[in-house]
């Protein structure tokens, strides 16, 4: 009995690179005969209920996860920059003994993973059928502006680890945030412009463009605050306008600075406490009230490793439960916190799904018809290695 050929995994890099998905699917299947066969792509949806696969199209909720891919079948979380988009999975090829021949399929599939994720990124803005295979049923259109605006809703490096989530994914539209992690320096925002539907949406999409715009020239968080409230205020409607806050966090050292604009102050979450950082009200960005606009002033703080920063939109706390119609309100929102967070306290793997069990946690309070838009951004500080 032949030992079956390893990979050319020179080749396969190329492949990765070079054929758009799904058909990079089939000439995989081709260049790793003999080791695996029947590669296939399963992504997770938007609020991560199911997995569709990218070549058959079928649907797998997440209740019946493990029956479908059971401890035999030969798999890999496909990861971007900490961000799980789905799974790799294939069926065992050859004559070889089922223990060996998994674990040749394993390992094949383990090398192969990383490179479908950076080719997974790199073609979700010409391949349709990616984004086609998170959806669970058709976008409004405020929604799909939104999501074009949006980046992944996760992210790990070295010494940071940011989860987000987004409600109602297939309706909303005037909520955004928006990140950069750049030379250990992190700029985090949450947005959240007035009204609802496509009018807010494009209101969203005008304050990201400015704000990305204004950081990128290496504005300070006053002059991005301006930056925008002009690009608003271009638009000659004095009655629209967007809160938001905004964050700048140096990694290495813990200290940042924040800055709001009509928006609710950011949580600080440290040893199963949780500390609300002192807000100065000021106007929403794109307002004018007697000749004055937004001007706030930066505020510092400091977030130590194992401690996290929360910025939320205020339809977390403020759409109705379904039982007294009261508001959800912080305390609920403290307590989600507090129970997500601490369940990986002190461990070296990230909780990269806290923002989503966060808002689901919220929506079992209230029903998935939220009459306000609710994003909540969670950043934790990881220890740096030599900590």
């Amino acid at each position: 009995m032949s030992e079956p050929r390893e990979p050319d995994w020179a080749a396969v890099g190329q492949l990765c690179a070079a054929i758009p998905l799904p058909s990079l699917l089939g000439f995989l299947d081709k260049e790793l005969r003999g080791v695996v066969d029947g590669l296939d792509m399963w992504l997770w949806d938007h609020q991560r209920t199911s997995m569709q696969s990218l070549l058959t199209e079928e649907i797998v909720m997440l209740r019946s996860y493990d029956d479908r891919f059971g401890s035999d079948t030969p798999a890999a979380a496909i990861v971007h920059q900490g961000d799980e988009l789905g799974l790799l999975t294939a069926e065992p090829a050859g004559d070889l003994p089922g223990s060996v021949e998994s674990g040749r399929a394993w390992q094949a599939l383990r090398t192969l993973a990383p490179l479908l994720a950076t080719a997974l990124r790199a073609n979700e803005g010409t391949v349709d059928t990616i984004t086609l295979a998170r959806r669970r049923k058709r976008m409004a259109l405020p929604a799909e502006i939104q999501w074009d605006l949006l980046p992944p809703e996760r992210l790990v490096a070295r010494d940071v680890a940011l989860s987000a989530a987004v409600e109602p994914a297939y309706e909303t539209g005037g909520d955004v945030f928006d990140y950069s992690l750049d030379n250990l320096v992190l700029r985090v925002a949450v947005l959240d412009a007035v009204g609802h539907g496509l009018r807010a949406a494009m209101l969203s999409a005008l304050a990201v463009a400015a704000m990305r715009r204004a950081r990128r020239s290496g504005a300070t968080l006053p002059e991005i605050v301006d930056d925008v409230g002009s690009a608003i205020a271009a638009l000659g409607e004095p009655r629209e306008f967007v809160t938001g806050v905004l964050v700048e966090l140096d990694l290495v050292t813990g200290r940042g600075s924040w800055i709001s604009a009509g928006h609710a102050p950011p949580l600080k979450v440290s040893n199963g406490t949780i500390e609300t950082l002192p807000l100065s009200p000021a106007l929403p960005m794109g307002m004018v009230i007697h000749g004055e606009v937004s001007s706030p002033e930066p505020k510092e703080f400091r977030l130590e490793p194992g401690e996290a920063l929360v910025l939320y939109s205020d339809g977390v706390v403020e759409n109705a439960m379904l039982d007294d119609h009261r508001p959800v309100g912080t305390k609920r929102l403290s307590d989600s916190l507090l129970q997500h967070l601490g369940e990986t306290a002190g461990q070296q793997t990230p909780s990269l799904h806290t923002a989503r069990r966060v808002i689901d946690d919220l929506l079992s309070l209230t029903g998935a018809m939220l009459r306000d838009d609710a994003t909540l951004v969670i950043v934790e500080r990881q220890p740096s290695p030599q900590e």
